[in-house]
């Protein structure tokens, strides 16, 4: 487990607490190499071939994929051993958009690829809180910072990054390979919606 002491002594207590608990539950559930060293899911595959993107692009597309999966496996985790109030400020903290954030969206736009991989790595922060979504009191609370975490980005792709967090993320069950196969299929609307805007685009 590494952490950097300098950026977590800027944090809130509460927040580096749950930033700690969740580096410990990455070593219990995925400490095994085989989580790192991941196969190309036949999904991912089947969009590199339908899309047209390279080998080197599809491992972006799969590791943005597997650590949001993963993120959201530890948060389930913490959560079901009573870790609640510290994970939701963990996941409060995620969700705060940078102005870098921004700045990547906006270097993205008009490239469907960029676009797509820059939405894509949302799903980390989204991921992470995803779990908490189900809380009784944190739950609103959470999709309300999840709706304004995504607020910057054009309503067709913010809407569609809020469905794969609402329906794909709660699917998911034990195993991580399949849970990664399954979000990277959910992942098919964003490259649809990119590219039908660059069509539109190109059509005037």
């Amino acid at each position: 487990i590494i952490l950097c002491l300098e950026r977590m002594r800027l944090l809130p207590q509460l927040v580096q607490l749950g930033g700690i608990r969740h580096e410990v539950g990455h070593s219990v559930l995925h400490g095994d190499l085989r989580y790192y060293l991941l196969p190309f899911p036949p999904t991912l595959l089947e969009l590199a071939n339908r899309f047209g993107f390279s080998r080197d692009y599809a491992t972006n597309v799969l590791y943005l994929v597997s650590i949001a999966v993963k993120d959201y496996e530890v948060t389930s985790l913490l959560y079901k051993r009573g870790y609640v109030e510290d994970q939701v400020a963990y996941a409060r903290h995620l969700l705060t958009v940078s102005g870098d954030d921004k700045l990547s969206w906006e270097a993205s736009k008009g490239n469907p690829l960029a676009e797509a991989l820059c939405l894509i790595s949302c799903l980390k922060s989204a991921g992470c809180a995803a779990t908490l979504l189900s809380d009784k009191v944190f739950g609103q609370e959470i999709k309300r910072e999840i709706v304004k975490s995504l607020s910057y980005l054009q309503a067709d792709y913010s809407n569609a990054l809020l469905k794969i967090v609402l329906d794909g993320f709660p699917s998911l069950g034990a195993d991580t390979l399949d849970n990664i196969n399954c979000i990277v299929d959910k992942c098919k609307i964003i490259f649809e919606i990119a590219f039908r805007r660059q069509c539109r685009f190109e059509n005037g």
